[in-house]
């Protein structure tokens, strides 16, 4: 079985890995898919089928720690000034492009176009790293299967070498209401855990103290798109070459 810590954070906090609400004594951890949702699919057919089990087998339900309230005009685009206590907004009116901290902002910086929805990220983040380096662990973000229905948002997944790219994970959404409130302790989406290397292996995760050196680079990954625009992708997508790779592959070729 392999281990994966992580470190949760809230942003819009001074100090965003010891935000109160992520105290150990009010902090709502992750859960496992299947055990979460075991009611909602325990009585169907489908429940002993090892193919579907297997899919959900390293998955687990993340939650909001605190209340979320996210309001705008769908048909202006304009978004709440509160809104933005919850959520960091990349799509809709009258929004700029991200400038890093210590650069100096463009005198008419270009806007963001509003296409309709307003799209934005979540403040929680997780960062996760693995307890051995040489593993080629991914995780993928998916949606809460529901969550369209009962709060009209639609999650935006991905994936990425956790294991190597320690950018912070997220959850973020297209805002499909005028009004969208999410509480806390309901689900924000799910996080799947693959091991490259051995696709069939367990895995578990454990909530951890983020070490100085992950923190720096959650921080630099998070950033490197602005530096390298377009081009983080091709720096991380391929597991780096080792010696013992290295060594089999001229064993191959002999």
């Amino acid at each position: 079985m392999k281990k994966i810590f992580f470190a949760p954070k809230i942003d819009n906090y001074n100090d965003p890995y010891n935000h109160p609400l992520l105290d150990e004594v009010a902090f709502i951890p992750p859960t496992k898919f299947l055990e979460y949702f075991s009611n909602n699919h325990i009585n169907h057919t489908y429940w002993k089928c090892p193919a579907w089990k297997k899919y959900y087998q390293n998955t687990f339900v993340f939650f909001s720690q605190i209340d979320i309230n996210i309001k705008y005009d769908i048909k202006s685009g304009i978004i709440d000034k509160e809104s933005f206590k919850y959520c960091s907004f990349d799509e809709g009116a009258d929004l700029t492009h991200e400038v890093f901290i210590g650069e100096l902002p463009p005198e008419h910086p270009p806007k963001i176009p509003y296409n309709g929805v307003a799209i934005g990220q979540i403040i929680q983040h997780y960062v996760f790293w693995p307890e051995k380096k040489d593993t080629d662990i991914w995780v993928e973000i998916l949606p809460i299967p529901t969550m369209l229905t009962t709060h009209n948002v639609e999650l935006i997944g991905g994936e990425f070498p956790a294991s190597r790219w320690f950018r912070p994970c997220l959850f973020a959404y297209k805002f499909y209401s005028n009004e969208t409130i999410i509480k806390r302790g309901e689900p924000l989406g799910l996080i799947k855990f693959k091991n490259l290397d051995n696709y069939l292996e367990d895995i578990n995760i454990e909530r951890s103290v983020i070490p100085d050196i992950i923190s720096k680079k959650a921080f630099n990954h998070g950033f490197l798109k602005i530096f390298l625009p377009n081009q983080s992708w091709n720096l991380i997508k391929n597991k780096p070459i080792t010696k013992t790779l290295k060594q089999k592959i001229k064993n191959i070729f002999k």
